[in-house]
């Protein structure tokens, strides 16, 4: 069972540990980039660890964008060892039902690399969809989900 559970002196050893694939690394920050960020952007930075019962198996952090009323889906990862098990739908389906759930907010945006596929298909899968044709200069591709 997927949860998502808030980082804590008793859970940052293992959240610092979750890494990608190599050739992930130029499409995901590592988790203490993303935490650092997270302490700079205070509250609107909603950090969690993701876990399937009490295994640890991925973080995300999502922006409350208040003045648009959304949430940007900033970092979103599953650690390399439980890569292509069907944790990342259902780490994804966890989230979304978080939002909907303890937010009023009716959007989620989200951004990944061009030639990240997998995470393309992933958010298309739950209906995202393309904000614009154009591919900004970090050579983003920007996503929207409403309900």
């Amino acid at each position: 069972m997927i949860q998502l559970k808030q980082i804590g002196k008793e859970n940052i050893d293992e959240c610092l540990a979750l890494k990608v694939r190599k050739n992930q690394k130029d499409w995901v920050r590592s988790v203490s980039y993303a935490l650092s960020l997270a302490y700079v952007h205070g509250e609107a930075a909603v950090p969690f660890a993701i876990y399937d019962d009490d295994k640890i198996i991925g973080f995300v952090m999502l922006r409350n964008n208040r003045e648009c009323n959304n949430f940007l889906l900033w970092q979103f990862m599953i650690d390399e060892r439980f890569q292509s098990k069907g944790y990342g739908k259902a780490a994804l389906k966890s989230v979304i039902e978080w939002i909907k759930s303890t937010t009023n907010c009716h959007e989620i945006v989200v951004s990944y690399y061009k030639g990240n596929e997998v995470a393309g298909k992933l958010y298309r899968d739950f209906g995202f969809k393309e904000m614009n044709d154009n591919v900004n200069e970090y050579k983003e591709i920007d996503l929207i989900l409403q309900w």
